[in-house]
């Protein structure tokens, strides 16, 4: 150790620790350079093809953050599950999930009570909210129809 070189032991202790310092587990890698964000527009119109089913409902039983949460449908745009039944699904980020997503931890949690427009992809089965601004441009482009809106007496 005398000579100024170090030990196995030393030089693993120090990759370890450089390892964990804070921020270097939560890097992340920038986009390619010529990589351009979608529109909201793109986002919402990519979504509408791929989704499997469109719902509004809400939660009766809140997923911890990563947790699974049961969700009740009220009404259907799109899809074959119908208003009434109750499914259990994962908590999402939504359409527009933070860029490192999986290394800042799990999204959000879903509180009881929580209500919102859903799309799933048959594949993810997913409760990813849409923003009331993404719900707005489904309607506009055509993908979905609006609620129906009850009278009240």
């Amino acid at each position: 150790m005398g000579d100024g070189r170090l030990s196995f032991t030393a030089a693993i202790g120090l990759a370890v620790l450089a390892a964990a310092r804070p921020g270097a587990a939560s890097a992340c890698l920038p986009p390619p350079p010529d990589w351009v964000a979608p529109t909201d527009g793109e986002r919402v119109r990519s979504a509408a093809a791929r989704a499997s089913d469109i719902v509004y409902g809400e939660i009766v039983r809140g997923g911890m953050s990563g947790g699974t949460a049961h969700f009740r449908i009220l009404h259907v745009h799109k899809g074959r599950l119908r208003p009434g039944m109750t499914i259990r699904a994962r908590v999402g980020w939504g359409l527009d999930p933070p860029m490192c997503a999986g290394m800042i931890g799990p999204p959000p949690p879903a509180p009881r009570g929580t209500r919102g427009t859903i799309v799933f992809q048959s594949d993810r089965r997913e409760l990813n909210f849409l923003s009331d601004r993404e719900l707005e441009l489904m309607i506009a482009g055509g993908f979905i129809q609006p609620r129906p809106t009850r009278a009240r007496r």
